[in-house]
């Protein structure tokens, strides 16, 4: 990891000249992810900007279905839990939730709180610096529990 200087200048001086490719990526708050992939030729340097994008305010508000405000939601756009550039958010105690700067094209996003029936919602954005709202109503959750026990019909602490 490395960071830029006041120019605006990076560089990266401990890639592996035998790959086929390295994959580059510049991040920093309030910008969508800047990303490139290169080729090197040996040990000759590469040059390789990256444009750092305002990309879309994603904002909105979760209610239950009565329509009340729910605090807590841990919300997260990406395409998996483990994505490496995954944006999360939280839903604050008026049930409001801001990504302050997300990619165009096809979106995915997921909200969750206990209690409540986990939300996915895929959505679209345009190209360039915007504001997206979004309404989520999440739901009930369906509850399922009981006693765990061996075959000997003795109950069994400490299990996931």
């Amino acid at each position: 990891v490395v960071e830029s200087d006041a120019a605006g200048r990076y560089e990266l001086d401990r890639l592996d000249p035998k790959r086929e490719s390295h994959s580059i990526f510049a991040r920093k708050d309030g910008y969508v992810e800047g990303r490139a992939k290169v080729k090197p030729k040996g040990t000759a340097p590469i040059e390789q900007d990256l444009v750092l994008e305002r990309g879309t305010r994603v904002e909105g508000v979760v209610v239950d279905a009565q329509e009340r405000p729910v605090e807590g939601v841990a919300l997260y756009i990406g395409f998996s839990p483990a994505a490496y550039n995954r944006l999360d958010a939280r839903s604050d105690a008026e049930g409001k939730f801001a990504f302050p700067a997300v990619d165009s094209g096809s979106q995915t996003l997921v909200a969750q709180r206990m209690g409540f029936a986990p939300l996915r919602k895929v959505f679209e954005l345009g190209k360039g610096p915007a504001r997206f709202e979004l309404r989520l109503v999440l739901s009930s959750a369906h509850f399922a529990g009981g006693v765990v026990r061996d075959e000997a019909g003795q109950p069994v602490a400490d299990l996931r």
